[in-house]
């Protein structure tokens, strides 16, 4: 395949995401597609956008992002409420840069809303303004969980049943949502959804897909590397910065179980055992939604530097067909 395609000379196919499970490879598949493509890599990851884990979540290094742009990650403060919808803002406006300067947009990651967003668009939520926010908050802070979950069920019983009450995120989001905008999350998310999607023109799909075992053996080793690299370090700083215990941030996996080490709850094997396990569930999860939600997709079985000749293969069929 030609190296050194420009968004131009790309096909009709414009756009390029590289998706699937935790710990398969997708971000050194996409530096190698896009040194080919002269592609720039934006983050699909809804805990590589922010600051303070990046070992914990396995953001591409420094030395990757000298190799070839990326974008969106490590950008947002953890104590920022940050949502689908201001990513796939930020998200369609780096695309167009990208596409502006000639690239590819390349979009990497396993989160499936975020994809979703992409490909079908959001239904339009009022902002909510940063005081309704603070309240809302504050008022979970004083009611406590179970007190606020029945205030909650009041406003919106059936959100609440769609819920894990222990989500502490979620359950604000409910509720600052009907209190700001009079309308439940759900009546908003029924609603026609604005389709941002119409600027990244036709889209190829690659999703990986590696051996069970050897993907989950792959999770295991990864992670005992991270606590070789400094995973505990990274993890009792970002704790000393009075992050909130509601922040997004917080739910990435591992925070919980190496949190807890930290605070002599249980041994560090413990919660390194812990933390894989749950990775493990966590990936299985990601690979049902990718089958379901993208049937579309050119499955890839291996890891991301296995399968580096058939992706690229396979996208210079595309052009190929497209162009006919």
């Amino acid at each position: 395949m030609p190296k050194h395609y420009s968004s131009k000379n790309f096909g009709n196919y414009q756009t390029l995401f590289i998706c699937g499970p935790t710990g398969s490879g997708k971000s050194s598949l996409a530096i190698r597609i896009a040194q080919e493509i002269n592609g720039t890599i934006i983050n699909a990851d809804s805990m590589q956008v922010f600051r303070g884990l990046e070992i914990l979540t396995s953001c591409p290094s420094k030395n990757d992002k000298n190799i070839v742009p990326h974008k969106l990650y490590n950008f947002v403060d953890p104590n920022y409420h940050f949502s689908v919808g201001i990513w796939l803002s930020e998200a369609i406006e780096v695309a167009q840069e990208a596409r502006n300067l000639g690239k590819v947009p390349i979009f990497v990651g396993g989160t499936g809303l975020y994809f979703r967003a992409l490909l079908n668009g959001l239904a339009t939520i009022p902002k909510i303004d940063d005081i309704t926010r603070s309240d809302t908050r504050i008022l979970f802070e004083t009611l406590g969980r179970e007190a606020f979950c029945a205030h909650l069920a009041e406003l919106d019983p059936v959100g609440i049943k769609r819920i894990n009450i222990a989500d502490t995120q979620r359950l604000l989001r409910l509720y600052e949502v009907v209190i700001s905008t009079g309308k439940t999350l759900q009546e908003w998310q029924n609603l026609e959804p604005n389709k941002k999607q119409n600027s990244l023109g036709k889209i190829i799909k690659l999703i990986l897909s590696p051996e069970r075992n050897e993907l989950y053996d792959a999770i295991n080793n990864r992670l005992e590397k991270m606590i070789e690299i400094g995973l505990l370090e990274e993890l009792k700083i970002f704790l000393e910065d009075k992050v909130y215990n509601s922040s997004q941030a917080q739910k990435a996996l591992g925070v919980k179980e190496f949190s807890d080490y930290l605070d002599g709850k249980i041994e560090l094997c413990t919660a390194i055992a812990s933390s894989q396990l749950r990775t493990r569930h966590f990936a299985k999860r990601q690979l049902t939604w990718f089958r379901n939600q993208m049937p579309s997709a050119l499955w890839l079985n291996g890891f991301g530097n296995d399968v580096i000749e058939s992706a690229l293969n396979y996208i210079n069929k595309c052009n190929q067909v497209d162009q006919i």
